[in-house]
């Protein structure tokens, strides 16, 4: 080992400038090794940029889209704050019920608005469980029960039994349990 350093250092004296260039490399290859690792997590960096620069270019081009997205959820927020019920307000609840009894051409029988369950913390409605008996033609039943469903309030229905209300005639006997989404 101690031939071949010798012969090494016996080739530096010799040619000094060669000797120079070599001392430079090494002492720039050694002044590099950090640029060199800063310059990959600047890389990374650059990249990340640049992914989060063509996702909002991609948004700014659908802008019109987003902004229609906007207008019709807006106006959809405004149709649900008009048609909830207030659980107090249990007559004109229940006068919705009758309103669509005349419509309709059904017998309502029985209508009791129930207790309603608290809602869960963060939750921006509650529900109303309303229970229902109705008399009718089968077609006037069904009509009662589409126009719950198509109605301006929003109405769940849970439980549904039609039966025959008397064995000779066409009269059928509806028993409803609905839920009306309300204002907490």
């Amino acid at each position: 080992m101690s031939v071949l350093l010798a012969q090494f250092w016996a080739i530096l004296r010799a040619h000094p400038w060669i000797s120079a260039g070599f001392l430079v490399a090494a002492l720039a290859g050694g002044a590099n090794l950090p640029l060199w690792r800063e310059r990959r997590v600047i890389e990374r960096d650059h990249d990340e940029v640049r992914r989060r620069g063509q996702a909002m270019l991609v948004a700014l081009t659908d802008r019109a889209r987003i902004h229609g997205d906007e207008v019709l959820l807006a106006s959809a927020e405004a149709v649900i704050d008009r048609n909830l019920i207030s659980e107090e307000n249990m007559e004109v609840n229940l006068g919705y019920f009758y309103r669509l009894e005349k419509l309709t051409r059904v017998q309502l029988s029985r209508i009791d608005q129930l207790g309603s369950i608290p809602p869960e913390p963060g939750t921006p409605f509650r529900t109303v469980p309303v229970s229902l008996q109705l008399y009718g033609s089968y077609r006037n039943l069904l009509a009662f029960v589409r126009e719950l469903e198509t109605g301006p309030r929003l109405v769940r229905v849970r439980n549904f039994r039609i039966e025959r209300a008397d064995v000779s005639g066409s009269e059928m006997s509806v028993t409803l349990m609905v839920e009306m989404l309300a204002k907490p």
